[in-house]
């Protein structure tokens, strides 16, 4: 096997690399639904992406002789670190092909990162943001992700946590037939819902359009509240 080694990305070749890899790990995965390859370079372009006006990314590239065996980024997001009154950094886009090696050079390379630049924890994988991909399947593998939820191997979990590496929430993505749904709907269940909206004084209305920016920071408030530090 050849030495391993691992690199940042320094232009538009190494970035395409670094975005190519997945079609190598998920090629024999039915459930893996690729991106867009010209989505891709667009999100991880410094100079396209609003995320890096208040952000800082390294991309890195680890590399046995001329293959491409993983990749991962550290990211530093000044904005959730402002909001949330904490000092993390993180790490996303992880892949890497069947070598646990490789793996710990990558999470290794990336924490070092981190703490040179100066952050005191580690969160992820997180892609950019919790406003896009965040989070590691540990479950539900034979079944194609959903929107914007994550999709990878079950190694990496083993991986994740021989880095030291804890789970800090659990997130959830749920799979429904819709008019099964409205069809077979329980009457307990609604009474049990009507109670508690009785007792909690809890409303539940339609979307108001003339005041849709309103509406938007409503939901936006509730957003932000559900990912406020509780690890």
């Amino acid at each position: 096997m050849d030495e391993l080694r691992i690199t940042p990305v320094r232009d538009d070749a190494e970035l395409r690399q670094f975005i190519s890899l997945p079609w190598e790990v998920y090629k024999d995965d039915p459930h893996w639904v690729p991106p867009l390859v010209s989505e891709r370079l667009e999100f991880l372009d410094r100079e396209h992406n609003p995320f890096f006006e208040h952000a800082t990314v390294e991309y890195f590239i680890a590399r046995r002789g001329e293959k491409v065996v993983g990749t991962i980024a550290a990211i530093t997001n000044d904005r959730y670190n402002e909001f949330q009154e904490v000092n993390v950094g993180f790490f996303g886009f992880f892949e890497v092909l069947d070598d646990p090696e490789a793996a710990a050079e990558l999470f290794q390379v990336a924490e070092d990162w981190l703490r040179e630049a100066g952050h005191d924890s580690v969160i992820g994988p997180v892609q950019f943001s919790t406003n896009d991909e965040a989070g590691l399947l540990v479950d539900g593998f034979d079944d194609p992700p959903r929107i914007l939820m994550t999709y990878n191997p079950p190694r990496y979990e083993k991986y994740i946590t021989d880095a030291g590496f804890v789970k800090a929430k659990d997130l959830w993505a749920y799979r429904n037939d819709i008019a099964h749904f409205i069809e077979n709907f329980p009457e307990k269940l609604i009474r049990v819902a009507e109670k508690i909206k009785e007792r909690r004084n809890f409303t539940i209305r339609t979307l108001r359009m003339k005041e849709y920016f309103q509406e938007f920071d409503r939901a936006k408030g509730v957003y932000n509240r559900s990912w406020e530090k509780n690890w």
